[in-house]
């Protein structure tokens, strides 16, 4: 499953820590994190078929990010906006987090989790327009994490543990051997629906007290290969 970590405001050393497994059809095609020369600002992985990206940060500190929410049992949305715009729109621009959270006109897109945030001013902030609840919800200080379910939860990124008891799997409207192939954090590289999929991307980034930010993030190649690469940098702290 997408499935992401983050520890807001709640160490001694750290601001922020976030950890990100990205999983999609192998043949998607994708740049890994890298300044855009178009954004300067901006240190993103970008989808090149959707032309956004499901993970970024700024120089100045704003991040955001992106999970699709699975339900194959659910209409989709006629002519339904791109979701990877998101991150992009909160990045590149000034709105605080609830704000822009706010803004968002949840029924122009198919499911999704959206977390955005400032690492410079400690906020950050949540929302989905799948489950009972759409309104966004400021984060708190402490762990959060978020999945391609609706809704937060409260080295085992690479746990490649699929659920054993079929009840506890979710109701997307997959058949059950592919909700349990979906199930582990890590997905190995399976072929669904004809095509390679599985984790092709995890990344971590880290920010200190002092405005230092470390992104390292691994990619999987089309040959099989993991390839990994590192972006360093200081935010402008007043």
């Amino acid at each position: 499953m997408c499935v992401t970590f983050l520890l807001l405001d709640s160490h001694p050393d750290l601001r922020f820590l976030l950890a990100f497994n990205r999983d999609e059809y192998l043949e998607r095609p994708t740049q890994p994190a890298h300044w855009w020369p178009d954004q300067p600002n901006l240190l993103a992985s970008k989808d090149l078929k959707g032309g956004g990206t499901w993970l970024g940060l700024t120089r100045e500190g704003r991040f955001a990010l992106v999970t699709n929410v699975r339900e194959v049992d659910h209409d989709k949305v006629t002519n339904a906006a791109s979701r990877g715009a998101l991150p992009i729109a909160f990045l590149t621009g000034k709105q605080i987090p609830m704000a822009f959270l706010g803004s968002i006109q949840l029924q122009a897109y198919n499911g999704f989790n959206m977390v955005v945030g400032d690492l410079s001013t400690k906020q950050a902030a949540y929302v989905t327009n799948r489950g009972t609840n759409t309104q966004p919800v400021q984060l708190q200080p402490g762990l959060h994490g978020i999945s391609n379910g609706s809704g937060p939860q409260q080295e085992w990124f690479k746990d490649r543990s699929s659920i054993t008891d079929d009840s506890q799997l979710p109701a997307t409207g997959m058949p059950q051997q592919m909700e349990r192939m979906l199930s582990p954090i890590f997905i190995k590289t399976h072929t669904m629906l004809g095509v390679p999929y599985g984790t092709r991307t995890q990344t971590m980034i880290a920010a200190w007290h002092d405005g230092h930010v470390a992104m390292r993030e691994r990619n999987l190649a089309s040959n099989g290969a993991w390839v990994q690469a590192e972006h360093m940098f200081r935010l402008p702290l007043t």
